[in-house]
């Protein structure tokens, strides 16, 4: 094979390499979703079952179920160094 050739297919083989990377970690990263979700329902059902109407605790548990992505989108924003 010719230099040129073997160049040509460099990008190639490293594409490779990363949908292995993906492969391994997607799982990972789907199962920690799966565990965190269930972490916020657990934590909200806590909250929603101090109030002492039902109509209350229904109010409580969808406000959270609503804010809670919302927090985590601000969250990641703070995070982000910001340009001058």
């Amino acid at each position: 094979m010719e230099a040129s050739t073997s160049s040509a297919l460099t990008p190639l083989l490293h594409a490779a390499d990363a949908w292995q990377e993906v492969a391994l970690l997607l799982p990972v990263l789907i199962g920690l979703e799966i565990v965190l979700s269930a972490d916020n329902a657990i934590a909200l059902a806590a909250i929603a079952r101090k109030q002492p109407d039902p109509a209350a605790q229904q109010r409580a548990l969808n406000l959270g179920l609503v804010l809670t992505p919302h927090r985590t989108s601000l969250q990641d924003q703070q995070k982000q160094p910001r340009n001058p």
